[in-house]
């Protein structure tokens, strides 16, 4: 039943997590002058347009997934690079912090099942904010990367994207990532 429990929780805590990661994108692109999210109908936290399945479900069993990408217009923005790292790089920062905030309060709630439900958002979370670092599509990183990288070189890794995502979600299912990026999350939380 604990194992239930365990992976309820972190299902929750997914869903919440996934839906302010690209909600954020959303707000973010926004206040940049750029109305893609609004005409494609993710103008609200929506979890139901935010959630990827296959994303999702390598989530709930490795900690680690995606989402479905808010689209953004780049061409919209004052300055495109600038702009790009505003709206890629703000949601990684906000679960950051988030996380970080949500294990610091955790620490001071007698309930331990209200800990339970603080610890798991708090690890999901980091664990979203640090693996969108990682530059393949869909993860925020790979829009921050071409951004310092030639056009023809952005549009031969756009070429690889797919394969490079089948490689990345093996690692994560085969569990090649999991320790190391767990690493990096307990690191970050104090944990």
């Amino acid at each position: 039943m604990d194992i239930l429990i365990y992976y309820g929780l972190r299902a929750i805590a997914g869903v919440i997590v996934f839906t302010l990661f690209e909600y954020c994108k959303v707000v973010v692109t926004t206040l940049q002058g750029d109305n893609t999210p609004k005409q494609k109908g993710k103008i609200l936290p929506n979890p139901l347009k935010f959630v990827e399945p296959i994303g999702f479900l390598i989530y709930v069993f490795t900690g680690y997934g995606w989402s479905n990408p808010a689209e953004t217009s780049p061409f919209m923005y004052k300055n495109r690079k600038v702009g790009n790292l505003l709206t890629y790089g703000s949601p990684i920062v906000l679960c950051i912090v988030l996380g970080k905030i949500l294990a610091l309060i955790s620490g001071t709630v007698p309930n331990a099942v209200v800990v339970a439900f603080l610890v798991s958002l708090a690890k999901a979370f980091v664990s979203i904010g640090v693996f969108n670092i990682i530059p393949v599509y869909p993860m925020a990183g790979s829009w921050i990367l071409r951004n310092y990288i030639s056009p023809n070189s952005a549009m031969k890794y756009s070429q690889y994207e797919r394969i490079i995502l089948m490689v990345l979600s093996f690692a994560l299912i085969a569990n090649y990532l999991v320790t190391p990026l767990n690493a990096i999350v307990s690191a970050i939380l104090g944990l």
